[in-house]
């Protein structure tokens, strides 16, 4: 018996079978006597080894960057530093209004209003205060 016997009904054949079958491995109306996770974790396997298999891409070509090379670390590097510290660095101005919000919850009553206030006071260059350390300090991580 399927371990979803409503969906096995429903669907007319293992609630796996559509799966196995999307990633090409095996093909769907054979799929029925996998009824338990041990069975599909061996059919998944199977079909990921199986040459036809879309959920693992190919290894890089010959000529890539090679492991624990110079140039794989200085890739990882810029990665990190494009992924962290220029999306925390995007967000600079929303961590301003809160801090503001946290030092003066009087005068700060929200986010939009803290915007608003801290425009009108410091301009737009005063919504960006900080972002220098946060884009090194969050880059070096």
């Amino acid at each position: 018996m399927a371990p979803l016997p409503q969906l096995t009904a429903a669907w007319g054949a293992s609630p796996f079978s559509a799966a196995l079958a999307s990633m090409g491995g095996r093909k769907q109306e054979t799929d029925e006597q996998i009824t338990s996770p041990a069975q599909l974790k061996s059919a998944v396997f199977a079909a990921m080894n199986s040459g036809g298999s879309k959920v693992i891409p190919a290894a890089p070509a010959e000529g890539a960057i090679k492991m624990y090379s110079p140039e794989y670390y200085y890739t990882c590097a810029l990665g990190g530093i494009v992924s962290c510290g220029a999306t925390h660095t995007a967000v600079t101005p929303l961590d301003v209004v809160k801090c503001n919000i946290q030092t003066d919850p009087q005068k700060y009553k929200g986010i939009s209003q803290g915007f608003r206030i801290l425009v009108q006071e410091q301009g737009m260059a005063g919504l960006f205060r900080g972002w220098l350390p946060t884009l090194m300090g969050y880059s070096a991580q």
